[in-house]
Formats: structure tokens, sequence, C-alpha cells
């Protein structure tokens, strides 16, 4: 009996340490994708707060001339189930152009890659909505976060 609860606690032990590892090895690639796209010249960050629902949220997003992409986004509300968040590139009175989506962790992290249409680069409003799995065309909900204009 006393081996048995040993053998149990050490595959627990072994459970929760892979996936310490499993969370440093994608720490580590955001990190690479984040540095990459900031050593690039004439990389921009744009900072989205939180508005609405979302209000308590931020996020960064940082993308190169070539329009690749990571946002970085802290204390967003758990998404609903069957619900993600989704990318919004807005320029002008034009209607949104949908980005990806993500759904962030339990404690409200989430990051994304994407591409920045060329038109939305440099004059675009960014925006992080709450839509169903897989996204949709135009936006549904609220927006979650926003870019300045």
């Amino acid at each position: 009996m006393v081996l048995w609860q040993e053998n149990r606690s050490l595959r627990h032990q072994r459970d929760q340490l892979y996936a310490q590892l499993d969370y440093i090895e994608k720490d580590s690639q955001v990190s690479k994708e984040l540095l990459s796209i900031l050593s690039t010249p004439g990389a921009k960050a744009t900072p989205l707060s939180g508005s609405g629902p979302g209000a308590g949220a931020s996020a960064q997003l940082v993308y190169n001339p070539g329009g690749r992409a990571l946002l970085l986004a802290n204390r967003l509300p758990p998404a609903p189930t069957g619900k993600e968040y989704q990318l919004w590139f807005i320029v002008g009175n034009n209607p949104p152009i949908p980005g990806k989506t993500f759904s962030p962790d339990e404690g409200g992290q989430g990051e994304l890659s994407d591409d920045v249409p060329r038109q939305a680069r440099g004059s675009g409003v960014f925006a992080i909505t709450l839509e169903p799995v897989g996204g949709s065309s135009a936006p549904t909900s609220a927006i979650y976060l926003r870019s300045g204009l």
C-alpha cells in the first residue's frame, strides 16, 4: 500500500514537471518570436486597453514593416464554452478586417501570431472581441480591448 501511494505521488510530480517544461518551452518560443519582430528596423508596438467587458485587461501588438505580428494579452476574462477571442484590424470607415483567434489561459494571458494587413500598418486600430470558436467574418460582440486612434 505504501509503495502504491509513493508511486502515485511520483507520477503526479512527474506530470507537474512535464506541464512546467511545456510552459517554459512555449514561453521561450514566444520570447524568440517577440525578439525577432522587435529587432526588425521599423518595428512598432501598439498598446491595447481594456474597455467594456474587458475593463482591466491589456495587450500589446508588436509588428514589423512586413506585417508579421505578435499579440500579448493580459487579464482577459475567461472565454465561455464555444467562444474565443478574435483580433480585428480597423482602417477608417471600412468594415473591420478579421484576424486570427486565440484563447487565454486560466490566468487571462494569451498570445497570438498573425499578419497585419498592409492597409492597417501604421494607421489602423486594433481591437479584440469575443467570437464563436473559429472566428467571425464581422464582429458579433462588444470590444474587449482596443488600441488608440
